[in-house]
């Protein structure tokens, strides 16, 4: 019984995290959380918004780029995950001298991520479709790099996504022709008469005049005329003029160069000579040449939808429904979508029921079923850049100091028992964007009443990018050792396999079980250096917190439930004696007895999920805490894999709204719990969910602060 008591505990914590992060942080976890401990707010607009508002962004962001390229070589990088771990320190430093605003960070390492960088014989990949719009992906080979459907493909430019296909087509270049105009040749033959006189002197000369040379945009125009004068002869007439026209040439070229020669001038002498010529016609011949210049607009491509024919920026809602039968986690054919049990080969422990429907939750080695109608509202702001199309969303709190109605005054009674289970606060959003039903739960002749509050902003992404190209697979990974005060290690490893340093630290404690510990969050490349699977990838983050308490046999507990102090029966009003509540004798019902108060930290979302228990500290050889369930019997430690028909992201361009567009989320985390017999114990949930939009997006600006077990 106390186990599935604890399964109560955690159940609906299952969606509760600190905010998702795109970069490596110093303790090991990709980070797009800040590094500060301070109280987090849903601070509101600040009035400096996302990336690419502020008219410096472009530059700052170039400038940090520039600055990754000399300290991160992506030449000589051979681990894609460690080059973009090394990008993210850049861009980090950036951020705290102030050259990079917080907002501009994930552009930065994006880019470093859709890289060739680090991942050999990769290349980028301009794909453009019948409609001239084109995309960029990271292929593994020059094979691979295969044009759509009445569309062209091309080799990138640039090792980074950001850079390759600049150009936004894939067309061949333009090709450039010149064409030469032969000048027209005249022949002319004159009959001569010849009279035998005393040989007088006869001179002819032949005058060149300078070649006159016309440049205009497109073409040039030489002309050369030559005029001899009639000789001079005492005897005899003089020929008339005899006028050479050569033909103009017109020379059509590229726009950027010509080439112009002029003729030479030519003398010519004449031998003395008697002669009497009569010349023949000139004939003049005049050739025009007309060029045509043509001007093609290309429209950028954009962003798919996220709702079909809806803008991107938005409202947006995800409510979890009923889905398919899944093989539940330790089963042998864990996580593929079954009929029976059979089709799961064995049930984890040998008990029936492992062949179970979605959504539900795996506690330790028990299967809980999850609730329908959970649900998620957050907010894009704005459409992310294409063709990565990350769409960043947020997850309003209101205040996150407000009292947590829905617990105080339990959490107050239980703090009169030192040696009780303790609430592990009691404040809450007072505005929050998750929703959670509280549940009940019989168990023989005890009956627990579960409730879940939102403690903190949430942010995520929604990727719509097609062909698929983000990176929203999720992994993590637990330490039972004690980090003390200070929540960090003196050393940790991080999501590359480094070794990061805290200088100073001496108060880690010891590796058992208890509410203490640490969690390394890695996403991106460093969990899988493939792109997600094809669809629209989901990943949302809420931090909160799970209370559960036993209830009497003649009480209730409604979806609003409450966990309070001394109350009157069934209404949750505060009393001192039955007078309060009408004189019934009894009606004062003595306070709830809190069974668990745990943080639950999971990150739903349509890509993957990991989770396990491993030494975080070098050579601290904890991992698990002893006497501790972890996930499952056969492999308490993990890893634990959560792929196959699992999970499943939203089909492009269908209604996610609708049962053709649903998609499946998944999760895999820890928890670290005193309570026997399961003590720090690993979860997965399977989820299946719909997603709306509801409006235009609300104002929405999150900088979660992590828990204790996250920095």
């Amino acid at each position: 019984m106390a186990r599935a008591l604890l399964v109560v505990a955690v159940l609906f914590w299952l969606f509760a995290s600190p905010p998702p992060t795109g970069v490596v942080g110093a303790e090991g976890g990709t980070a797009d959380q800040p590094d500060d401990n301070g109280p987090g707010a849903d601070a509101g607009d600040n009035g400096e918004g996302p990336c690419g508002r502020q008219p410096g962004d472009a530059d700052q962001v170039a400038a940090v780029r520039a600055l990754a390229d000399e300290n991160c070589d992506c030449d000589s990088a051979t681990n894609h995950g460690k080059y973009v771990g090394c990008v993210a320190r850049v861009a980090q430093a950036a951020v705290k001298d102030g050259s990079l605003r917080e907002e501009c960070k994930d552009d930065v390492v994006h880019c470093a991520d859709q890289s060739t960088c680090g991942r050999p014989r990769a290349l980028t990949c301009c794909r453009t479709d019948a409609h001239g719009h084109t995309k960029c992906c990271i292929k593994p080979r020059d094979a691979a790099c295969r044009a759509p459907k009445g569309g062209s493909a091309c080799i990138g430019t640039a090792a980074s996504c950001c850079d390759a296909c600049s150009s936004g087509t894939c067309a061949p270049p333009e090709t450039t022709t010149t064409t030469l105009a032969q000048p027209p040749t005249t022949t002319t033959t004159a009959e001569a008469t010849t009279t035998t006189m005393a040989q007088p002197t006869t001179s002819t000369t032949t005058t060149s005049v300078p070649a006159t040379t016309t440049l205009g945009p497109t073409s040039t125009t030489t002309a050369t005329t030559t005029t001899a004068p009639p000789p001079t002869t005492t005897t005899t007439s003089a020929p008339p003029p005899t006028t050479t026209t050569v033909a103009p040439t017109t020379t059509t070229a590229a726009p950027t160069t010509t080439t112009t020669s002029a003729p030479p001038p030519t003398t010519t002498t004449a031998a003395p000579t008697t002669t009497t010529t009569t010349a023949a016609p000139t004939t003049t011949t005049t050739s025009t040449t007309t060029t045509t210049s043509t001007t093609t607009t290309t429209t950028p491509p954009t962003c798919e939808s996220i709702v079909p024919g809806q803008p991107i920026a938005g409202a947006y809602r995800q409510t979890v429904v009923a889905g398919p039968k899944i093989c539940d986690t330790g089963s042998t054919n864990q996580f593929h979508v079954c009929n029976t049990d059979t089709d799961c080969g064995s049930c984890p422990g040998g008990n029936p029921g492992c062949c179970a429907q979605t959504p539900w939750v795996t506690v330790g080695p028990g299967l809980q079923p999850l609730p329908t109608g959970i649900t998620t509202d957050f907010n894009v702001a704005a459409s992310g850049s294409f063709p990565t199309c990350e769409h960043q969303a947020c997850i309003q709190c209101g205040n996150p100091n407000a009292v947590c109605t829905g617990v105080k005054s339990g959490c107050d009674a239980a703090a009169t028992n030192p040696s009780a289970p303790q609430c592990v606060q009691s404040t809450c959003c007072d505005a929050p964007g998750f929703h959670l039903p509280a549940l009940q739960i019989n168990l023989g002749l005890f009956r627990i009443c579960t409730r879940l509050d939102q403690i903190d902003c949430g942010i995520g992404v929604v990727n719509t990018s097609n062909p698929q190209s983000g990176h929203n697979e999720v992994k993590k990974s637990a330490d039972s050792l004690a980090p003390g005060a200070d929540c960090l290690y003196a050393s940790s490893i991080d999501c590359t396999g480094n070794t990061v340093t805290n200088p100073g630290d001496t108060d880690d404690g010891a590796c058992q079980a208890d509410n203490f510990g640490k969690i390394r969050t890695c996403r991106g490349a460093d969990v899988n250096p493939n792109p997600d699977t094809e669809g629209v990838h989901v990943r949302l983050s809420t931090p909160g917190f799970a209370t559960a308490w036993l209830i009497a046999n003649d009480e209730t507990c409604p979806s609003d439930a409450v966990f309070d102090g001394r109350h009157c029966n069934n209404t949750h009003t505060s009393c001192t004696m039955d007078a309060d509540c009408g004189g019934t004798p009894g009606s004062c019902k003595p306070a709830d007895s809190l069974f668990s108060s745990l943080y639950q930290i999971a990150e739903p979302t349509t890509a993957g999920a990991t989770g396990e228990f491993t030494s975080l500290k070098p050579g601290d050889g904890c991992g698990l805490g002893p006497g501790s369930q972890g996930f499952t019997p056969s492999s308490p430690s993990g890893p634990i894999v959560v792929k196959a028909d699992a999970p499943k992201p939203h089909p492009h361009g269908v209604d996610p709204g609708t049962a053709a567009g649903e998609g499946r989320t998944v999760a895999a985390g820890e928890a670290f719990s005193p309570q026997s017999p399961l003590f720090d114990i690993g979860f997965v949930t399977v989820t299946e969910v719909q997603m709306t939009r509801t409006g235009t997006a609300a104002a929405c600006s999150c900088t979660p602060t992590p828990i204790c077990a996250e920095r």
